[in-house]
């Protein structure tokens, strides 16, 4: 019984999400490690929480937290290269900016310390603006 709960449980610690490509199919995540092959969805995020240029696309994530608690969202990892994000709260078509991020991690990698509220859907969206290719983050 022990080998199937490690092999479940490190399958759980780093995995690849295949983000989606829109807000309304946004992946739902949990705190951990993912890895984004490539950022290929056609819907921008809107509006930006960091003006640091115009995308073109991002891949969706969509997290809803348990307890009211600060989270950092992050792509300072291994092998993650120049990469923006925006995290919003409320309904897609009329989301409202949380925080946003570009370039606050090493090198050209973004993170961001913020407060989360049980229960609150927070949509983060990570988009081209620098670059479509893939990375990882963590939350």
């Amino acid at each position: 019984m022990r080998t199937p709960l490690l092999t479940v449980a490190l399958l759980l610690g780093a995995s690849t999400a295949f983000g989606q490509n829109s807000c309304s199919t946004a992946l739902t995540i949990v705190p951990g490690t993912y890895t984004v092959t490539a950022i290929d969805g056609p819907e921008a995020p809107s509006p930006i929480c960091i003006e640091t240029g115009t995308a073109t696309g991002a891949e969706w994530y969509k997290y809803t937290p348990v307890q009211d608690t600060t989270v950092r969202l992050t792509t300072d990892l291994v092998g993650s290269g120049d990469t923006r994000f925006h995290v919003y709260t409320g309904n897609c078509g009329s989301l409202v900016c949380v925080i946003g991020d570009d370039d606050s991690g090493n090198g050209l990698t973004s993170t961001a310390l913020f407060d989360v509220v049980a229960g609150v859907i927070y949509r983060i969206a990570f988009d081209n603006n620098w670059s479509s290719a893939g990375f990882s983050f963590s939350l």
